[in-house]
């Protein structure tokens, strides 16, 4: 009978213990799934800035074509309206205006839209000229660093049946950096926007418009992960962090993606404090 006492004993104390347990799994997973509705939401948010900050460049750029002054052919009035635009936009480093038929006007800052590849430039309207649509490109770097990276907005101007103009501004992707950093939720998040090509728009270590990692590929793990059709998932950072990440689509740049990650290690705690917690009390139980 005495030896049947500490069984008694430890087949009370299970349910406590199970208890205990199953309420500290509860509240891990809770906090798990708090992080998580964050990050989604931060997600959301960033992409639908960065798709604002493009949409009010096309909204610009198709009230421009409207101007009276391309309806007619007034060069001149076109060149002064133009020049006026890129003291009003900081973020536009360019302006150009292609004719079907080849000829083209460029308005740029001095010495900033020299770097822009014209056989990139001439792509970007043949897109327009052939699909008639509003074209969003991918990044654009200058080999010789000399110029910072830019993407450009391209909208059609019609005439009788057909594209008869293109209107593109060519814009700083250091202006959606600034963008990024404003969605920033904790100290340690970060966050990425990456073209149809993989490669990086922006990224919210950027410390200068001149960051070399703009325009390369992303880190092989991300990029897997973004072809994953996973709602969340790991992948690991240049510097070797894991984060955990959501990833959302741009809807004015149709392909890019946008990436925002926390640290993985507080959550690998947590769950690690679950497993520490249950074995604990099943050896306090054990010991009673």
């Amino acid at each position: 009978m005495r030896l049947r006492l500490p069984f008694v004993a430890l087949l009370a104390l299970l349910p406590l213990v199970a208890f205990a347990a199953a309420s500290v799994i509860l509240v891990d997973r809770q906090q798990e799934r708090s992080v998580e509705e964050l990050i989604r939401h931060a997600t959301d948010a960033a992409v639908r800035t960065v798709d604002g900050r493009i949409l009010v460049t096309r909204s610009a750029l198709e009230i421009m074509s409207t101007a009276r002054s391309l309806e007619i052919g007034d060069r001149s009035v076109w060149n002064e309206r133009a020049e006026r635009a890129l003291r009003q936009r900081s973020d536009w480093m360019a302006l150009e205006l292609r004719e079907r038929g080849g000829a083209t006007l460029l308005n740029h800052r001095p010495a900033e839209a020299d770097g822009i590849d014209p056989a990139i430039r001439a792509a970007q309207a043949e897109r327009v000229f052939r699909s008639g649509e509003v074209w969003v490109s991918g990044i654009i770097t200058d080999p010789a660093g000399r110029v910072e990276p830019v993407f450009a907005v391209s909208v059609p101007i019609w005439g009788v049946g057909e594209v008869r103009q293109v209107l593109t501004a060519y814009v700083r992707a250091w202006s959606l950096n600034r963008v990024l950093m404003e969605q920033i939720v904790g100290p340690d998040w970060i966050i990425g926007l990456f073209d149809k090509d993989g490669r990086v728009v922006a990224r919210s270590r950027s410390d200068t418009a001149f960051d070399p990692v703009v325009g390369q590929p992303v880190h092989e793990s991300l990029a897997v992960a973004l072809r994953s059709g996973a709602e969340f998932f790991l992948s690991n950072t240049r510097q070797g962090q894991e984060v955990l990440s959501a990833k959302a689509g741009s809807v004015a740049a149709p392909g890019w993606l946008l990436a925002l990650g926390a640290p993985a290690a507080p959550i690998e705690a947590a769950a690690r404090r679950t497993v520490y917690m249950i074995a604990g009390g099943g050896l306090g139980a054990l010991a009673v």
